[in-house]
């Protein structure tokens, strides 16, 4: 059984109901996290046996009840790429990774998924273009769906909802055996699919209903219906190419429809003329804009790659500084220590910053003792510490913002309340940090309202540790800032106010 840790003071819980750490009652935590663990076993069971929809759903109710399981979230992020939802798998991934920064095996998830930037743009892509396919089913445009979904499943041929899609498609169509293929598809990725059971289950309906032939009427003096004839051969034969039989010539004895006729010829005839007269002109005007777009798009990238090689020049100084200094600074003490870890630091940034993990690049940069250690170290910390910290602003934000409009827990309040928090750490500014201010002291009520129904002692505290720290980021961070907008200070002093008057 994985450790647990207490809530509150971080410290490991024994065996025992209360926390030996701070003292705070644990039985009813311990017992959600065992509840979390549980579900979280079902869900691998459920996974190993194909049934990704049923792991889906134990998975998201383990993280219901507690959201800091990793395992859970690490797991649930791999149903999701075996699904070919490569961006909600990625999206677990760095949910835990921020939960759990070491020994976290979505590092291995993401590194090996990382290594392959072509697969990677590959399938993202092909999202993009299922939405667009998306578009054209609903716009009723049909054919043009089926042959976007056929290229996207190409390309993501593990992508459930893209099947689904064509399978409903050729389902209105009318091509019943068609629609088998991509439902069958769907239930050997995952074999307990609701959609692909109840598509497959109209299929069935429409096999044991009679399937009526048009006949040909060529004897009553009608014309044969050769659309109908094609979708009914279409339902007995699914894929089979179907030749229709040689019909016998029919004569008419009203001479109007051959005016008919040559009227119409004559209009195909002028439209054919106006399209080869118009398109050469359309291709040609096309072609020049397609060129002028494709140098912009060179133009930038190679502008994009003197940018990475500038940089990578400047990290390889830094690296060859460090080194540097690394072997001149031979004694132990406090400075040259600092040093050395100022550089790290900064490298791991840097690193970070690339691969677009902009909290821990953040986090990194705090870390730095004094930016100035030399010109390049100063260049480097510049050129990235104004987008990091907005990045990271912005990620604390959103993070932060909706765990406080899902949570229903003190732990699940004290997690929002961290996050919102840290955006006060950066460029809050980026932010719309008046909203902050309101949502996180809305926040530390809601979490005293609800540990004073718990334990009378908890909220005492909750209480007197949420308006000393609305205070200290009144007078720490706010208030120094003369640009600060005084809304956000009067929505925490109002929210202090209210919470000292409960």
């Amino acid at each position: 059984m994985s450790k647990m840790y207490c809530f509150k003071c971080g410290s490991e819980l024994g065996k025992g109901d209360m926390c030996t750490g701070c003292g705070v009652k644990v039985r009813v935590y311990k017992q959600v996290i065992r509840l979390s663990n549980s579900y979280y076993n079902m869900g691998i069971a459920k996974a190993k046996n194909r049934d990704l929809t049923g792991a889906c759903e134990l998975l998201n109710r383990s993280l219901k009840l507690y959201k800091r399981n990793t395992d859970a979230r690490n797991a649930l992020g791999l149903v999701y790429f075996e699904m070919g939802e490569a961006v909600q798998a990625l999206t677990q991934w760095v949910i835990s990774k921020n939960l759990q920064p070491d020994d976290n095996a979505a590092d291995r998830y993401m590194a090996k998924l990382q290594s392959n930037p072509q697969r990677l743009n590959t399938i993202n892509q092909s999202l993009k273009k299922y939405n667009v396919a998306l578009t054209y089913a609903q716009n009723g445009d049909d054919d043009i769906a089926v042959i976007q979904l056929k290229k996207i499943l190409n390309s993501n041929p593990n992508l459930i909802k893209g099947h689904l899609l064509l399978a409903l498609i050729y389902m209105k169509k009318g091509s019943y055996e068609r629609a088998k293929k991509p439902i069958n598809k769907v239930l050997r990725i995952d074999t307990n699919n609701p959609l692909a059971k109840k598509y497959l289950a109209e299929l069935k309906k429409t096999e044991n209903a009679p399937v009526k032939i048009v006949k040909n009427s060529a004897s009553q003096g009608g014309i044969r219906d050769y659309e109908m004839e094609q979708i009914n051969r279409e339902i007995k034969n699914g894929y089979d190419i179907v030749v229709p039989e040689k019909t016998e010539k029919f004569t008419y004895s009203n001479s109007h429809i051959f005016t008919v006729i040559n009227i119409l010829v004559g209009a195909l005839i002028g439209i054919a003329a106006t399209y080869f007269l118009f398109m050469p002109a359309k291709v040609k005007s096309i072609n020049a804009k397609h060129n002028k777009e494709i140098i912009q798009v060179d133009t930038r990238i190679e502008s994009l790659n003197s940018d990475v090689s500038a940089l990578q020049a400047q990290v390889d100084s830094l690296t060859a500084e460090r080194d540097s200094l690394s072997g001149q600074l031979t004694n132990a003490g406090t400075e040259s220590s600092q040093v050395i870890a100022d550089f790290d630091n900064l490298l791991a940034a840097m690193n970070t910053y690339n691969a677009k993990d902009y909290v821990t690049a953040a986090q990194c940069l705090r870390k730095i003792a004094n930016k100035e250690r030399s010109a390049t170290f100063t260049s480097l910390y510049q050129s990235i510490q104004p987008d990091t910290y907005a990045q990271a602003a912005k990620a604390y934000y959103n993070t932060g913002i909706g765990q406080a409009s899902t949570a229903n827990s003190v732990e699940e309040y004290s997690e929002a309340i961290i996050n919102i928090t840290e955006i006060f750490k950066y460029d809050y500014a980026s932010v719309d940090y008046v909203n902050a201010t309101n949502v996180l002291g809305t926040t530390y009520e809601k979490r005293y309202d609800l540990a004073l129904t718990q334990d009378v002692n908890a909220a005492a505290a909750y209480k007197q540790q949420s308006i000393t720290d609305m205070n200290n980021l009144i007078t720490g961070v706010l208030s120094v800032n003369p640009s600060i907008d005084s809304k956000a200070i009067e929505n925490l002093n109002a929210h202090i106010a209210s919470l000292t008057a409960k």
